[in-house]
């Protein structure tokens, strides 16, 4: 009885010990991904001073009315695109390999014959 008592007290020590070193390894991790958040905060603000800074730049450059308004950008992808597909071949009217049974030389679908002869008898 003694010894089931000492087995009992020393697995409840093993695991009293290894639920505190998990929660010591998962306070670890939240530290961790606490302080990544807080550097990734930090270099995102820092891009946006870069990016104001760049913005700044360009609006001093002769030339770039279009970019300070707005530019035509996407109003110019939509043309390039336009003349682009003018310039294709027109679709044909009917694809055929979408209908393989109006074309001629396709047989429809037919059911399975199903005359098989019986399995032997044991």
């Amino acid at each position: 009885m003694l010894f089931v008592a000492a087995i009992a007290v020393v697995s409840g020590g093993v695991a009293w010990w290894l639920h505190r070193s998990r929660l010591a390894a998962m306070r670890r991790a939240l530290q961790d991904a606490q302080d990544s958040r807080l550097d990734l905060a930090a270099t995102a603000a820092a891009l946006h001073r870069r990016l104001a800074e760049a913005d700044l730049a360009l609006s001093r450059v002769p030339g770039q009315q279009g970019y300070q308004a707005g530019g035509n950008d996407a109003q110019e992808r939509r043309a390039a695109l336009e003349r682009a597909l003018a310039a294709a071949a027109p679709a044909p009217e009917s694809w055929e390999d979408t209908h393989p049974a109006t074309v001629p030389g396709f047989m429809p679908t037919q059911p399975a014959d199903y005359d098989v002869p019986p399995l032997p008898r044991r």
